[in-house]
């Protein structure tokens, strides 16, 4: 705030053209009143150790993500959240003091909740999914595939490609949106967004999260 330069936060889900129609749809009123989102976000497989020690705590490296793009889709910020964590998939990120799986639950000032589930390990690939149901209705985002076509043989039925591997893949076309959201920002003189503001509360939930899950009670995020 001082030094008043264009500044954009990396948050690049919100910039992926199927969490964007998501996010249309429910601004526009299209299912009325929201009363869930719900998040999935399941890796492949955990990253190097030292990644995880350099990273913050999963709820700050990954959940993160999930976190600001349901307070983008709702258009609010919880006023209390819940989180637990275990350690499920590589025991040396739980001597590190951290988790591999977790689940959230937000609770809105409208009342609509939140839930996000993460894992650090998925067997099928990396699996993202997201979810808003209000009262006319629901709409959702599915997984992609490098083919989608749905093939019945006699040695299969319903068989189809696997997931995108992780994050490069199935969000690619975000990162190219994502620049050209700031590059029209800046040349047209607009601030981009995500802002730093968006990133600290983000910031503020997810350790709120963090200490939840460790103290096993729920906690209002100090924005």
């Amino acid at each position: 705030e001082r030094h008043p330069v264009p500044f954009m936060l990396g948050f690049n889900r919100r910039f992926d053209p199927e969490n964007d129609a998501l996010q249309a749809a429910v601004r526009a009123g299209e299912i009325g009143e929201v009363n869930f989102l719900m998040s999935t976000s399941r890796e492949p497989a955990p990253p190097p150790m030292d990644y995880v020690r350099a990273s913050g705590g999963y709820f700050v490296d990954g959940v993160i993500h999930d976190i600001d793009l349901m307070c983008w889709i709702a258009g609010e910020r919880p006023v209390t959240v819940y989180a637990a964590g275990s350690c499920m998939v590589e025991p040396a990120i739980g001597a590190e003091g951290d988790w591999d799986t977790a689940m959230t639950t937000l609770t809105m000032p409208s009342g609509a909740l939140v839930h996000i589930n993460n894992c650090r390990r998925c067997a099928y690939g990396f699996d993202q999914r997201v979810e808003a149901f209000g009262a006319k209705g629901m709409v959702q985002t599915r997984n992609h595939r490098d083919d989608n076509l749905v093939r019945w043989t006699a040695a299969a039925t319903e068989a189809r490609q696997p997931l995108k591997h992780f994050f490069l893949e199935r969000y690619d076309q975000s990162f190219y949106n994502a620049l050209d959201a700031f590059h029209a920002a800046v040349s047209g003189g607009a601030a981009p967004t995500p802002s730093a503001a968006d990133g600290r509360a983000a910031l503020a939930i997810a350790l709120a999260c963090a200490q939840s899950a460790r103290e096993g009670r729920p906690v209002a995020p100090a924005y």
